[in-house]
C-alpha cells in the first residue's frame, strides 16, 4: 500500500493541507468539512484517504495512506539520559511511538510503558490496541515516522513550497 507524504516549511498547516487536497486529490476543502475526533485527531468524513499532520520547528509533514496513518517528526537531538522513560528520551522512539498514539487517534492517553517496539519486524503494539507497522527515516535533519497497520511498502515524498500572501 502507497503511502503519500508531502513536506513543506514555514507554512499554516490548514493552508497547507487545502492547497495539496486541492492539488493531489482534486478536492476542495471547506474549514466546515474538518473534524477531530474526541481525542483531537483530524479527518475528513467521507473521504477516500485518512491523513495524519506533524510539525517540528519549521517543518510540517502531512502523511495519507488509504489505511489509519499516524504521523510523527521532531529535531534529530542527542539522547537525554536524564530522562527516564526511553519514549521520551530518545527522539526517534518518540517519533515511532508518537506516530501510533497519532495513528490510533488517542493521542497522549496511551501508557508509555505498555508499549512495545519490535524493531525486527517493524511493529508497534499496545496492550488492548491493535498491532501496527512503522517506518522511520531522517528527512531535512528530522526523525520522521509513520505508523499504520499495513506493512509500508512504498512511501512517496513530494516537497511542495507554497507561499503565503501577507
Amino acid at each position: 500500500m502507497k503511502t503519500l507524504v508531502f513536506i513543506s516549511k514555514n507554512i499554516d498547516s490548514y493552508k497547507f493541507l487545502k492547497y495539496i487536497l486541492n492539488k493531489y486529490f482534486s478536492f476542495d476543502l471547506d474549514k466546515s468539512l474538518l473534524k477531530k475526533n474526541i481525542y483531537g485527531k483530524p479527518y475528513i468524513p467521507n473521504f477516500d484517504f485518512n491523513f495524519n499532520i506533524s510539525h517540528s520547528d519549521d517543518l510540517l509533514i502531512i502523511a495519507f495512506n488509504k489505511d489509519i496513518i499516524g504521523v510523527d517528526c521532531e529535531v534529530v537531538s542527542d539522547i537525554d539520559e536524564s530522562i527516564s522513560d526511553i519514549y521520551l528520551r530518545d527522539k526517534r522512539l518518540w517519533t515511532i511511538y508518537e506516530s501510533y498514539i497519532k495513528a490510533i487517534g488517542k493521542g497522549l492517553y496511551i501508557d508509555t510503558k505498555k508499549i512495545c517496539i519490535d524493531s525486527t519486524n517493524n511493529t508497534i503494539s499496545s496492550e488492548g490496541y491493535p498491532t501496527m507497522y512503522y517506518a522511520t527515516n531522517i528527512i531535512d535533519n528530522n526523525y520522521v515516522s509513520i505508523c499504520t497497520f499495513n506493512k509500508i511498502n512504498q512511501i512517496d515524498i513530494f516537497r511542495e513550497v507554497l507561499v503565503e500572501n501577507g
